[in-house]
């Protein structure tokens, strides 16, 4: 999925709010993050697009589109995924696939998909 140069710290913005929320749902007791993921798109394609993916390829897009980001992330996200405080968003999101590829890992070799789980 492509978007418009112009838009694109805009969407960062929007992409950071999203995932920092599904990490609040996750740390309410939830186990998933990429299951409470809720991005909302102008375009009818893209939205298309990002409604047909399940929530893994979900989540790994959007730490993908955050790996370009130099926003700070606030100190209390910082502090609940264990990141130094004053990380960047790129770097939360470095850190966030290395633990679901991890998870990833361990399901496929211990029981269900990760997949399977957020369909």
């Amino acid at each position: 999925m492509n978007f418009n140069v112009r838009r694109t710290e805009l969407m960062l913005g929007h992409f950071q709010n999203a995932l920092v929320e599904a990490l609040k749902v996750q740390w309410d007791g939830n186990l998933l993050w990429p299951e409470h993921l809720d991005v909302s798109f102008i375009s009818a394609a893209e939205q298309e697009q990002w409604n047909s993916m399940d929530c893994m390829t979900q989540a790994f897009w959007l730490l993908k589109q955050l790996r370009a980001s130099t926003a700070v992330v606030p100190g209390y996200i910082c502090a609940l995924a264990d990141v130094p405080c004053g990380s960047t968003y790129a770097k939360l999101a470095e850190k966030l696939e290395r633990d679901l590829r991890s998870f990833e890992n361990e399901a496929g070799t211990a029981g269900p998909s990760f997949t399977e789980d957020c369909q």
